[in-house]
């Protein structure tokens, strides 16, 4: 299954970490994974998302008025995962991200390994 994470930012803190762990296990599982943030350069897209959620948490918008959000977000949704499908990592780009998998990966297990207590003596 193809799976796209849309996250507000990608900087240092819980959501972040949640969705980066979400997206490795997912990964294992045989998904294809995408993540998106929101930051950065502003997008159509992003821009209208963030008007909506807005508008949704305002006590004042009506429950047929936040379905209609809703359904306007989903269809958002799709196109930033067209967008995505249609993104192309440069060699390079694949490499370095490759690179920087392995090495979470290897710290990953270096901390399993230093967490676990020695058994054998």
């Amino acid at each position: 299954m193809r799976i796209v994470q849309i996250i507000p930012t990608f900087g240092v803190g819980g959501a972040e970490t949640m969705c980066e762990g979400l997206c490795r296990q997912l990964q294992k599982d045989g998904h294809a994974i995408s993540a998106v943030s929101l930051s950065g350069d502003r997008t159509m897209i992003s821009d209208r998302l963030e008007q909506i959620i807005a508008t949704v948490r305002s006590k004042d918008t009506s429950l047929e008025r936040s379905l209609d959000l809703f359904d306007e977000a989903i269809e958002l949704g799709s196109r930033a995962v067209d967008m995505v499908d249609k993104f192309e990592l440069t060699p390079r780009e694949a490499d370095k991200l490759e690179q920087e998998y392995d090495e979470d990966a290897a710290s990953e297990s270096q901390g399993t390994q230093a967490a676990s207590p020695d058994t054998n003596g």
